[in-house]
């Protein structure tokens, strides 16, 4: 992968994890940011292979589908889930993608 691609794959890398703790902090605006982030992390041209985090980062933008910060809708769509449980999922992805890397 040529320099450039591999800077803005760790630039968008940087934004995505600020968008995530964006979302913990701001949950008056949680829903907006959470949509800004599946967006961004769509449209990213990148290898998994390459770029790890990329994986952690779609794996998580395909898990948002199922957030709902409706108690009321959420029962009945048992495979939706509320804030403590997107909050959880958000903490072990910044920790994933902030652990420092095994040589």
């Amino acid at each position: 992968m040529d320099p450039s691609a591999t800077s803005r794959i760790k630039h968008a890398l940087q934004v995505l994890t600020t968008l995530l703790m964006e979302a913990l902090r701001d949950t008056q605006n949680r829903g907006q940011t959470l949509a800004d982030f599946q967006k961004e992390v769509w449209s990213l041209e990148g290898s998994s292979d390459e770029f790890p985090e990329l994986r952690i980062l779609r794996e998580l933008a395909l898990d948002l589908d199922y957030y709902d910060p409706d108690p009321t809708s959420r029962q009945t769509d048992t495979s939706k889930y509320g804030d403590p449980q997107l909050e959880a999922k958000i903490a072990v992805a910044i920790q994933k993608l902030t652990e420092p890397k095994k040589a």
